[in-house]
């Protein structure tokens, strides 16, 4: 009897990591290798496009973030990294985000790019603060009186709701890991922050770490 319920209990045991492993890869691996995988796909589209030089010098500039938006970014980036005489490349940010998949493609070139990103942010909400914090540190600037906000931005109408939910879950675990490892705080801090989409002022997103210093106030023209 007693062998009888060890097998049983057992059973039960391997039963249950088969149903934790294909929730786990449906649910949550799975969007998330398909997000990363447009990505993936958003940059090689740039980098055949080819390098495109900004229409304001070294500065290149981020307003609203769409699949164009996101192409001429990543390609200004590519000319200001390889072909600027400069030896600094400049993002004037000033958004209300928009295209996750852009955003997060921007941040990996960003990333990839050999010379320092400076970035100056009058507005960097959503998708937007990703930017923001991707800036090498020391030179990452809000201006004074400006806003930072950090919050899951993605609703497709056309979807089911638990589409709509997986897909914003996948994201903020996205964006989580990349603002915790741009900012120093915790991962767990990080989702609870973006799920109350929380707001920072100028000197609030300093002391969090999403950028390093205020500015006063600079006319941006984009």
């Amino acid at each position: 009897m007693g062998i009888l319920i060890i097998v049983l209990v057992t059973s039960l045991l391997f039963i249950l990591i088969f149903l934790i492993r294909f929730i786990f890869i449906r649910f949550i691996s799975g969007p998330m290798r398909d997000i990363k995988r447009e990505v993936d796909l958003l940059i090689v589209k740039a980098k055949a496009m080819g390098p495109q030089k900004p229409k304001i010098g070294r500065s290149i500039s981020v307003v609203d973030i769409t699949p164009e938006s996101a192409l001429r970014v990543m390609r200004e980036l590519d000319w200001c990294d390889n072909h600027s005489p400069f030896e600094e490349i400049r993002i004037l940010l000033n958004s209300d985000g928009g295209y996750l998949i852009g955003t997060h493609a921007i941040c990996r070139v960003m990333n990839q790019c050999r010379k320092p990103i400076e970035v100056r942010s009058y507005q960097a909400r959503s998708a937007a603060a990703l930017i923001l914090a991707s800036g090498i540190k020391g030179r990452r600037s809000v201006y004074k009186g400006s806003e930072v906000a950090i919050r899951q931005g993605i609703s497709v109408e056309s979807l089911p709701k638990y589409i709509n939910y997986l897909l914003s879950r996948s994201f903020a675990r996205l964006d989580g890991k990349l603002l915790s490892k741009r900012t120093g705080q915790p991962m767990r801090k990080i989702l609870d922050d973006i799920k109350k989409k929380t707001q920072f002022s100028a000197e609030e997103a300093v002391a969090y770490g999403l950028a390093d210093r205020v500015v006063a106030y600079k006319r941006i023209c984009f």
